[in-house]
């Protein structure tokens, strides 16, 4: 087990609707990466994404964390999702080139907050939208029994 990796799930009507899992860079200063935000495709555009997001900032945060450092595709089909960090204050910080996928332009973004003692504040969310939070310190990201 890798000490520090955590997943948290938001609950919707009863079942689980997102989860997002994230841990800290190894031999990093307090860097953080953010693994997994998935949702529900049915749920999207409610705010369970960005309350995952600001559920897990809001936790690095008080753990001493300093950055909070994210990589996605650059294929078309995650438009939405470089969209979804750009929304919520992330800036894009680098492309990592892939010449064996030349569809794809890059393998990966990187997008971080900056340093997490001033962020970038998104506009909130309404406050009816809120996280039932569990949550699994363990390696493997758990959504629950």
């Amino acid at each position: 087990r890798d000490e520090g990796h955590i997943s948290v799930t938001y609950e919707h009507e009863g079942r689980v609707a997102g989860l997002a899992y994230y841990a800290p860079a190894v031999m990093t200063d307090r860097a953080w990466y953010l693994y997994w935000i998935i949702v529900d495709a049915s749920l999207h555009g409610r705010g369970i994404g960005g309350t995952l997001l600001r559920h897990a900032e809001d936790e690095i945060r008080s753990l001493g964390a300093r950055l909070f450092m994210i990589e996605t595709s650059m294929l078309p089909m995650y438009d939405p999702t470089r969209g979804f960090y750009l929304k919520h204050g992330y800036d894009l910080t680098a492309t990592i080139p892939d010449p064996t996928h030349p569809r794809q332009r890059a393998s990966a973004v990187a997008f971080d907050r900056g340093t997490l003692n001033l962020p970038k504040q998104p506009p909130p969310f309404p406050d009816s939208v809120r996280p039932v939070v569990t949550r699994d310190r363990g390696a493997e990201p758990s959504v629950g029994d």
